[in-house]
């Protein structure tokens, strides 16, 4: 006799289990190319790029004092000559306007200053600022970056092959032993990395992030640059450009950024990006058949708040099935998520293996805030761009491939 409930558990356990096995060959792959650029001797340090094109580096903030200067003072500082500064304050209520037009006026061969007094959102204020750079280059940095002086340098040369026409760099937490929930989110960026690693060795959709982002202008025009709209500007520029069949890469030149050290910072910024992956998907529904396996793995990513939201009821029903005789499969799933991403952390990090009971609360938060961004998707509910806040704490700044450079010399 047929039980729905039960055909439902299964359906669920069945998602839970697919979800965590796609990831594994991800995984496998970008832990054999982590362990093989461990040394920093593949991301660009001591190679030239063939040309130096100019680069247009920009930065939008808003309500960012604690953390602009440091950043601005970075940039102008950057060893790479052929270069312009763009920041566009949008309608700060603190002091982060000041200090930025003290440096526009200091170092005014380098840096354009411009205010906007009604704030639109990060998206828009990077088409502002797109729309009036001369760059060949064009570079995202958020207000919390931190950059090493010769980043351009590392980054450029991957753009010496004309079919790259993006290229993310990797970004680790300046403030991770700030908090509990910093290192929670430090733990979640490293997996990501990992991910990341391992869809760009198998030319699959690589994700832009928002922050330490290098993009040809000439393709941004063609775009018609962000969506002013979009939650997640970073995911939807990357599915244009995945559409358009341009290639993105995704490699290990390090830069800095503050993860959120609250747990409500940490919900508000989850909900914002397991939102905008969904606004993404409901803008683009043709990958929803999709064409071919770079496209699967695009749909595969954006319906990762909704693989989330299922992870916990997953979860209890293979929990459930464990001692039924139709333990198998969830058993399976089980098995996966409990032993593969510890694994991972333990290879990769040895020293974090006392970390790893976070992930399991990581996760658990994380799924939490999934199965409500999903509910409030379904219910049509209007969100709008949030920014997180920042408080300039650092409590490690690694440098490790300038000192790999140096012992090379």
């Amino acid at each position: 006799m047929f039980n729905a409930a039960e055909a439902l558990k299964i359906v669920i356990a069945s998602l839970f289990l697919f979800w965590t096995l796609y990831h594994v060959p991800l995984i496998v792959v970008g832990l054999r190319r982590f362990f093989k650029e461990a040394d920093g001797s593949h991301d660009g340090v001591g190679r030239s790029p063939l040309h130096r094109p100019k680069v247009s580096i920009i930065v939008p903030v808003k309500n960012e004092e604690k953390v602009v200067g440091r950043l601005l003072e970075a940039l102008v500082n950057l060893t790479y000559p052929n270069k312009e500064v763009i920041v566009v304050e949008d309608g700060s209520t603190d002091r982060t306007g000041e200090i930025c037009k003290r440096f526009a006026e200091k170092y005014p061969s380098v840096i354009k200053y411009y205010r906007r007094d009604v704030s639109e959102g990060k998206p828009s204020a990077i088409n502002f600022a797109a729309k009036r750079a001369t760059g060949e280059i064009i570079a995202i940095y958020d207000a919390d970056a931190v950059v090493e002086p010769n980043v351009l340098e590392r980054i450029l040369p991957y753009f010496d092959d004309p079919k790259v026409v993006a290229v993310q760099g990797q970004e680790y937490a300046v403030n991770l032993r700030q908090s509990l929930w910093t290192r929670i989110s430090a733990l979640n960026d490293f997996l990501l990395h990992i991910v990341q690693l391992g869809k760009d060795e198998l030319g699959l959709f690589v994700i832009c992030q928002g922050s330490h982002m290098y993009l040809r202008r000439r393709v941004l025009e063609e775009l018609d640059f962000w969506d002013p709209d979009a939650l997640a500007e970073d995911v939807e520029i990357s599915l244009r450009l995945m559409k358009k069949g341009y290639k993105v890469r995704y490699v290990t030149v390090r830069a800095g950024i503050e993860a959120p050290p609250k747990l409500r910072s940490l919900v508000k910024q989850r909900l914002r990006w397991f939102r905008g992956y969904l606004q993404a998907l409901g803008k683009h529904k043709d990958i929803l058949l999709p064409s071919s396996v770079r496209r699967l793995d695009a749909l595969v990513t954006l319906l990762t708040p909704a693989f989330l939201a299922l992870s916990l009821p997953g979860f209890i029903a293979g929990l459930w099935y464990v001692t039924s005789s139709l333990g198998l499969v969830p058993g399976l799933a089980l098995l996966l998520v409990s032993v593969v991403c510890p694994y991972v952390v333990i290879l990769a990090r040895p020293k974090s293996y006392v970390y790893i009971p976070l992930l399991y609360l990581s996760w658990a938060v994380q799924a939490l805030v999934a199965i409500y961004a999903c509910i409030h998707a379904l219910l049509r509910r209007r969100m709008s761009w949030i920014k997180t806040e920042k408080q300039g704490a650092m409590t490690e700044v690694d440098f490790s491939i300038v000192s790999h450079r140096k012992g090379a010399a």
